[in-house]
């Protein structure tokens, strides 16, 4: 006689409530290394007073304006990486042969580091958005290149014949089953590329200043010049509060859109 166990999903605010109890553990025993000087203060200020200047920073409008700065090489550099990659990855992982030749070149720029090129963008657009975005654009491109080909090459060739059978052209096939097939996939694809994303647009900002639009990286390097560690942790934090915000909307998205894969896979 066999017994069944029936695993419950983890709800959601217990997630988020232990992901909080973490993070106030880990911030806890660092302010403890700082205060005790097991970390030099010199290097890292106490815990607590980088919290409470990143609250402070939260009200200067001029912190908001720098903040869409960065969000818009990242919203730009996502958007053209999106559009580059899904359209690519489409011709790619529909023609064998294609992909083939292809093979050499992508192999060869894939691991080029995003900021590596900056000094051309410099050259070539000047400091300022466009370069930026551009440069965002490139390091977004692969996750969802590589993704748009899984999705396309797992099209059940099956359900692609049943549907030419039932009188469905080939734009039909393409619009009522490769798509629906294959989205899941490409917005995974763009969920890894979002991350990807903010960490080139905020670390291009220090190769590629923007005058006014100087973004959070510009906040960096300034505070780093002026000797000012308290400012500086403080935007590495609403960096990655940033991160975190724009990953729950993407999650959310996902559950919303592509709940049905849960069921699939139960």
């Amino acid at each position: 006689m066999t017994t069944s166990v029936r695993t419950t999903p983890i709800p959601r605010v217990t997630a988020v409530t232990r992901g909080i109890f973490g993070s106030a553990v880990f911030v806890v025993l660092l302010e403890a290394a700082v205060r005790t000087g097991l970390i030099g203060s010199a290097s890292l200020p106490l815990p607590s007073e980088v919290l409470a200047r990143t609250a402070e920073m939260l009200f200067e409008p001029d912190v908001w304006a720098d903040v869409l700065a960065t969000m818009k090489s990242w919203g730009l550099g996502l958007l053209v990486a999106g559009v580059i990659g899904v359209g690519l990855g489409m011709a790619l992982g529909s023609w064998r042969l294609l992909a083939r030749l292809s093979r050499g070149p992508v192999e060869l720029l894939r691991p080029l580091p995003a900021v590596a090129i900056a000094p051309l963008l410099l050259s070539l657009l000047g400091r300022g958005v466009v370069s930026r975005s551009l440069a965002v654009a490139y390091a977004a491109l692969w996750p969802i290149l590589f993704n748009t080909i899984y999705g396309m090459r797992s099209v059940d060739p099956v359900a692609k014949e049943t549907a030419r059978s039932f009188g469905l052209d080939s734009f039909g096939v393409l619009t009522r089953v490769t798509i629906p097939t294959m989205s899941p996939f490409v917005f995974t694809g763009v969920r890894v590329a979002s991350a990807i994303a903010l960490i080139v647009a905020v670390s291009v900002e220090f190769l590629l200043p923007g005058g006014e639009d100087r973004g959070l990286g510009g906040i960096v390097v300034e505070a780093q010049a002026a000797g000012d560690l308290l400012t500086m942790y403080a935007t590495v934090v609403i960096a990655g509060l940033l991160g975190l915000v724009t990953n729950a909307v993407l999650v959310a998205i996902e559950r919303r859109v592509f709940g049905w894969r849960r069921g699939l896979a139960q």
